[in-house]
């Protein structure tokens, strides 16, 4: 189950709930040990050897190399794992549920604009929900398949928070928002929002006929789409979903901008 809701400030956060048929303080340990973490969590975690708020926490993607760095907001054995990961917020929730357990994991978008952040949602949910079957076949003993389908997990997940739905706006201006992956166009739109960005300028805009702009501008990690039909919001408005399946592979198995 994905529940999205918002944190104080306005902040976008989704918690993932999972019963696991096995004892909390088995899921604690691979909730909080590097060794454990390794075979599920998406970068290769160092804590400290007395974990306690306040202690730093790395974490390093071993293909690319990349580190980056949080710290340990609250720390309850065996029941409650808090910590920022750059700026986002990472709480693991471990309580007993029956002979089992019952594992809650939310996580709180604090990077960029509140609205940006909530596009990207989706995205990162069908990233934490391949992780969390990998945390769960490892606490089985099976081995993590590999996750695949990535276009529709991102789509299923954009369409239940309701972020694939237009807005209309004063003067009758219908607009869609997306969060883009789709590794083919991701260079162009970056480079060119860079360069708008390096002139002083908040993005790139593509305008047509009968309207129609198409804006692109950085968001939490990948580019992020604005269009809009400056007609009557009346008359309709039409667009094909985007292909999010080229750089998302890298959000389940380093998700991708790095804030988990």
């Amino acid at each position: 189950m994905a529940i999205l809701r918002t944190a104080p400030g306005g902040r976008p956060s989704v918690t993932l709930e999972r019963i696991l048929a096995h004892p909390p303080e088995k899921v604690w340990r691979a909730v909080t040990s590097p060794e454990e973490l390794a075979h599920w969590f998406p970068a290769a975690v160092t804590l400290p050897d007395a974990p306690a708020p306040g202690g730093k926490i790395t974490f390093t993607f071993t293909e690319t190399g990349d580190v980056s760095e949080g710290e340990i907001v609250g720390y309850r054995p065996p029941e409650v794992f808090e910590f920022t990961w750059n700026s986002d917020l990472i709480r693991i929730e471990v309580s007993a549920e029956g002979t089992g357990s019952k594992l809650a994991f939310t996580h709180v978008f604090n990077r960029g604009e509140p609205d940006i952040a909530l596009l990207g949602t989706g995205r990162h949910v069908a990233g934490w929900v391949a992780c969390l079957d990998s945390l769960e076949a490892t606490l089985e003993g099976r081995t993590p398949e590999p996750p695949a389908d990535w276009h529709a997990r991102m789509v299923h997940y954009a369409e239940e928070f309701g972020l694939e739905d237009g807005e209309v706006l004063d003067g009758g201006v219908l607009r869609f928002r997306r969060d883009l992956v789709l590794a083919a166009c991701r260079g162009s739109l970056e480079a060119a929002a860079s360069a708008r960005s390096r002139s002083g300028g908040a993005g790139v805009a593509v305008t047509g006929g009968a309207g129609l702009r198409l804006a692109a501008r950085r968001g939490t990690g990948w580019a992020r789409a604005v269009g809009s039909d400056g007609g009557s919001a009346g008359r309709g408005a039409g667009g094909a979903d985007p292909d999010r399946s080229g750089g998302t592979e890298r959000s389940a198995a380093g998700l991708a901008d790095g804030t988990a």
